[in-house]
């Protein structure tokens, strides 16, 4: 398997990885609100949002001093084809 595929698999591997994504899928939202509708920490989010930026899953913006997020179109197929299973 290409190493890009592998690590998409580990990053989705998370339960709590599919949860951002699942949170980003109707656009852009800041960092800061995640912790609350997801239920973790922000340092426990971070290192989630870090994982999926590295794996080509979600996309990030500065606007201002917010860190705002964004699936990317791999982040879209792959969150489609995870909710057809």
């Amino acid at each position: 398997m290409p190493p890009r595929i592998v690590g998409v698999v580990k990053a989705i591997s998370e339960p709590n990885r599919i949860c951002i994504l699942h949170q980003l899928r109707k656009g852009e939202l800041c960092a800061c609100k995640l912790p609350d509708r997801i239920g973790l920490t922000q340092p426990a989010v971070s290192l989630h949002l870090k994982v999926l930026l590295k794996n080509g899953l979600v996309k990030v913006r500065l606007n201002g001093s917010n860190r705002m997020y964004s699936l990317t179109s791999l982040g879209r197929k792959v969150l489609s084809d995870i909710m057809r299973w």
